[in-house]
């Protein structure tokens, strides 16, 4: 399984070129851009999409909430990879279930790159607890299930030090930390986790911090 998860998505050109490099040539990506469908304003989403395209890809967008399983299904199936976008994680989450998506990603990913930008990176974890004590503006359609898609054994933690989000702050994260045992990896907007087959390492030319590692 080939995971490719960044904070702010491909903002520069190492990342762009990070997650070229695991895809085939002529490379087609599915967006995904419905957890910014919570978002007053979801300005930086076309600059999202745009990094994606500036890697060399071939891009569409396939909103889960509004397509039908045959459109979403058939989408995926024709790409190369999939690329949950960044915005609310809760109603991203919600309707990765609830399209039935979640049940067909093992096999999917058997063969295509997974690609998370923000909520996109934080529902590939074991959990999204940490998205209430570190981004409580993002409370609309919070879900009593907070557990992950668990495709990594560790937590991303997206935008560290970012001024828009005042509580992705290390010391914040490493109190959440304390409270549960799974790695986290906290990324700011320049930085990403590479994870190809069960082996991992940071993509960076930013900054990013590690808790309850090992070694």
């Amino acid at each position: 399984m080939k995971l490719f998860l960044t904070s702010g998505g491909l903002t520069t050109e190492t990342l762009r070129m990070a997650f070229r490099a695991m895809l085939p040539s002529n490379p087609r990506v599915v967006f995904v851009p419905t957890a910014a469908k919570l978002c007053e304003d979801a300005s930086w989403l076309k600059d999202d999409i745009e990094n994606v395209r500036l890697s060399g890809a071939t891009v569409e967008l396939v909103d889960i909430s509004t397509a039908s399983r045959g459109e979403w299904f058939g989408a995926i199936e024709a790409a190369d990879s999939i690329c949950f976008g960044g915005g609310n994680t809760y109603f991203l989450l919600d309707w990765v279930r609830r399209c039935g998506l979640e049940s067909e990603l093992s096999d999917l990913l058997h063969d295509r790159v997974y690609m998370g930008i923000s909520a996109g990176s934080m529902i590939a974890g074991p959990s999204i607890e940490s998205n209430s004590p570190i981004f409580p503006e993002e409370e609309e359609g919070k879900l009593e299930n907070l557990t992950g898609l668990s495709l990594v054994s560790f937590a991303v933690v997206p935008h560290l030090n970012s001024q828009s989000f005042p509580n992705a702050r290390s010391e914040n994260i490493q109190q959440f930390a304390r409270g549960v045992s799974y790695p986290i990896y906290a990324l700011d907007d320049r930085s990403a986790i590479e994870f190809i087959d069960g082996r991992m390492r940071v993509v960076s030319t930013g900054e990013y911090k590690a808790y309850n590692t090992r070694g």
